[in-house]
């Protein structure tokens, strides 16, 4: 990602700030912190009562073995109501059955209910960062997105925010279990026998270690498998957009074997860090079993010499197997918390990053409606800093309701004077106003809501084709869509089309020809009915006839709105009321059609060379 420095890119994104990431996060569970701490109260509940099963049976055991009553047993005090001293021998065999069934009933209960509490809160934190994340990207400029991959952006979209739902999800519910079922079977087993509960934890130390030791690795990875993912995002984003260009060279092979080395790349890396928990896994497991070993041995001497009942026995072995599963996912949870952790970091990052375009303290909120005066003052505008200038010096008034066109050379800055009307880039230097106010003094929403914009690349979504006509405009009638299609002679394809104006267009627009995508993209504008118009090299992909008969019926809708038309035809734009020719960023000349044509300068040279091609395709 650019937002990050050449450093941090050649490890991948930057090193988690676990602090940075859990603040990040917890500011999304402040609506849920009720049902966080209900989902808490039941894991608890069941934990405890979960814990106190072996002890049961432990009591139980004593009970068939050595024929005790029910006050000699050692039970749990809140069973003593139900276990009254003076039951016999079959009554309190039958109850403690009943204690035993109940106890499991409820901890599976509680256990379900704080599932479903704790990882529905997951859902809509994932609910609301995936809302965020989209809503903030659609505030960034086109520089953002130029700088940033858009394999990237997806793969923060969509692996990063499911990482994140797990950790929040999966993550605080089996820490929560992890951490009570440990403090509570470590109560019971120092109850039982402190001795046996201290050698039982012996191997504790080097678990730590482990951990320690491996969880910089892991997080090291898991970046680096994020980075990977990014890289094959991209990669298959960019075969999806470019798929005729692809067949059209014959390189599906070699874009099959590029995906797969990433793919290959991307499994090693997994493959690293499944080796990573596996080793933690046989390490826990070791050394669990070593206590284990330890406790039966110790328990079985203590047995031997009386000084433990068989009961308490079982029961503490119960324990420690109970302890097990906690211990053993250590490795897990610390995978699961630092992927979720590394994810939330990166979106955070993301959502950190300012618009470099922006309403401001400048913008006066009280304008609301565009008239149409636009004025250049001295404008400068590089791409980078260390970029020569795409624009230079510009200067020029557009009185409301004029129709200027802009000619020139590919790359003289045509494309680029448009994006800095629609504030789409800031100037480098001097000033642009629209009827006296400068851009940054009116909200962006009304400026580009007052902006009917046709771009070089028509972009189309994949939905209908009124839908498309309609985009900008809330509320559109069918009566209004007919008409901007009529305009923008696009009616004449509509029988072509299987459902006429409600045929799929399908991704891009991909079904609908070149031309008729730039007929649609005018219609779209015209919907919007803007005070200022830009068609900017609207008509390349039109035929002349078709452009001709467009413009008949654009004319009339111009009288009440400023224009500007950029276009390389000079028939597209003879009829301006204002002609500028751009050159290297500079207007070289400007006037009218035939003012121009009268200096013999570039206009004039575009001029005959435009009409000695027309003369050489009419003999050919």
């Amino acid at each position: 990602m650019i937002i990050l420095s050449d450093n941090e890119h050649k490890r991948g994104f930057m090193k988690s700030d676990n602090k940075t990431a859990i603040s990040f996060l917890s500011g999304y569970f402040k609506d849920q912190i009720g049902r966080l701490m209900i989902g808490f109260l039941l894991t608890l509940a069941a934990t405890f009562l979960n814990v106190n099963i072996p002890r049961i049976t432990g009591a139980a055991i004593d009970y068939l073995k050595n024929n005790q009553s029910a006050a000699q047993i050692a039970l749990p005090s809140y069973l003593a109501t139900f276990l009254p001293s003076d039951l016999n021998r079959e009554t309190l065999l039958i109850r403690l059955i009943f204690v035993l069934v109940g106890v499991s009933f409820f901890t599976a209960l509680f256990r379900m209910f704080s599932r479903i509490l704790l990882f529905n809160i997951s859902r809509h934190v994932e609910f609301y960062i995936r809302n965020d994340f989209l809503a903030h990207l659609q505030k960034q400029s086109p520089r953002f997105f130029q700088e940033n991959k858009t394999g990237d952006l997806m793969a923060l979209a969509t692996n990063d925010i499911s990482a994140i739902r797990h950790l929040t999800g999966q993550g605080i519910v089996q820490a929560l279990f992890t951490l009570v079922t440990f403090a509570l079977a470590l109560y019971s087993m120092i109850k039982l026998n402190p001795m046996m509960a201290f050698i039982a934890l012996t191997p504790l130390p080097l678990i730590i270690l482990i951990v320690y030791l491996l969880m910089s690795r892991i997080d090291k990875l898991f970046d680096r498998i994020q980075d990977q993912f990014a890289v094959m995002t991209t990669t298959a984003q960019e075969n999806f957009a470019g798929i005729r260009v692809i067949k059209s060279y014959v390189r599906e092979k070699s874009e099959i074997n590029r995906y797969a080395k990433d793919n290959q790349e991307y499994v090693e890396r997994n493959l690293a860090l499944n080796r990573l928990n596996a080793l933690f896994s046989v390490s826990m497991e070791l050394l669990l079993g070593i206590g284990l070993i330890a406790v039966i041995l110790i328990g079985s001497i203590k047995i031997i010499h009386g000084e433990l009942s068989l009961g308490s026995f079982v029961a503490f072995i119960a324990y420690v197997i109970m302890l097990e599963w906690p211990m053993i996912a250590v490795g897990w949870l610390i995978n699961l918390w630092q992927q979720g952790l590394t994810a939330a970091h990166r979106v955070h990052a993301i959502l950190e990053k300012d618009p470099d375009i922006a309403d401001n303290s400048d913008t006066r909120h009280d304008i609301q409606t565009i008239a149409g005066e636009i004025e250049f003052q001295n404008v400068t505008f590089r791409y980078n800093l260390d970029q020569p200038s795409v624009i230079e010096n510009f200067t020029l008034k557009i009185p409301r309701g004029c129709n200027v066109a802009i000619v020139g050379p590919t790359g003289s800055g045509k494309s680029t004077l448009v994006h800095l009307l629609a504030r789409l880039y800031e100037p480098t230097s001097g000033t642009i106003t629209i009827d006296g106010n400068k851009l940054t003094e009116i909200p962006l929403q009304v400026l580009r809501a007052n902006l009917g914009i046709v771009q070089q690349e028509s972009f189309l979504f994949s939905d209908t084709l009124a839908a498309n006509i309609a985009f900008g405009a809330i509320g559109a009638t069918d009566q209004a869509i007919s008409q901007s299609v009529d305009v923008s002679q696009l009616k004449l394809d509509l029988d072509q089309l299987p459902q006429g104006l409600e045929t799929m267009i399908g991704e891009r627009g991909i079904t609908l020809s070149g031309g008729q995508k730039q007929r649609t993209s005018i219609s779209r504008a015209l919907m919007k009915n803007p005070a200022i118009l830009i068609l900017d090299d609207a008509f390349s992909s039109v035929d002349t006839y078709t452009e001709d008969e467009i413009l008949k019926r654009i004319r009339p809708l111009l009288h009440q709105r400023t224009t500007i038309i950029v276009a390389h035809r000079i028939s597209t734009v003879q009829h301006c009321d204002l002609i500028i020719f751009l050159k290297d960023g500079k207007i070289a000349e400007q006037g009218k059609h035939k003012d121009l044509l009268t200096l013999r300068g570039h206009y004039f040279s575009m001029h005959q060379k435009q009409q000695l091609e027309e003369s050489l395709q009419q003999i050919g």
